[in-house]
Parts: structure tokens; sequence; C-alpha cells
């Protein structure tokens, strides 16, 4: 069974879901890139509000899931600047509370919106 997520917290969108949970012998939770973008469609100027903004958003797809940090397998982070790299890890480490995932992060001339700093990509898993 394949059920779309959109928590009421996040930006709606009528283009995407914010997450799909899969369900079977185990959820699987493919979440569709999460940007540092307000319910109200605002986005902070500086990289660390709209980081956190960002994985802010990641954990609220999670928690509509049922699911949270520890569920987390792999992570896939685009950056405009590498120069943010370290504010990113700090935050990151924060908000995952210590539980390391697989991941990748690319370092990328632009986003969608010129405003846009970072997006995450995240797939989760949680045993039934």
């Amino acid at each position: 069974m394949i059920t779309k997520l959109n928590p009421a917290t996040t930006y709606s969108s009528p283009s995407f879901s914010q997450g799909m949970l899969v369900q079977g012998n185990a959820q699987t939770l493919y979440m569709s890139g999460q940007c540092g973008i307000a319910k109200d469609g605002t986005i902070p100027e500086q990289f660390a509000p709209q980081f956190a903004l960002a994985m802010d958003n990641v954990l609220a797809v999670l928690k509509e899931g049922g699911m949270g940090p520890a569920d987390i397998v792999k992570m896939t982070f685009y950056l405009t600047n590498a120069e943010d790299l370290a504010a990113m890890r700090e935050i990151r480490d924060q908000k995952l509370e210590g539980h390391l995932v697989a991941m990748t992060v690319l370092i990328i001339s632009k986003l969608v919106l010129p405003q846009l700093s970072v997006e995450i990509e995240c797939t989760a898993v949680k045993a039934l």
C-alpha cells in the first residue's frame, strides 16, 4: 500500500507530495526534496535558518509517516555554496540526534528557486 504524506506544517504543493510511504513487511518512506520553505511559502535569507527549516520539514514528513530520525537510511544534500558545509554538519547532527546515515553531499550551481541554498532528499525504513 502507498500513502501520500503532506504534513499540515509544511508547504503544500499542487505538483508533488512531500513523501510517499510504502507499507509491507516494512514501511519505506521516499521523501521529496525538502527545502527551507515555511508553510506560508517564506524562505529564510541566511543558510543556517534555511537549512534548519529544511531539516524540520524532513522531520515533519518522517513524523507524519510514524517515523523518526533513527529510521532514516539515506540522505542526499544539495548545497549551492561549499562554505556552508560546516553549518550543515552542525545542524544536521543536532537534528538527527547523533543518528548516522548513508549520505551524499553535492555542491550545485543553483536550485529551482533563486532564494534556495539547500535541498534534502531522504529515504527511511521502519520494520513492522
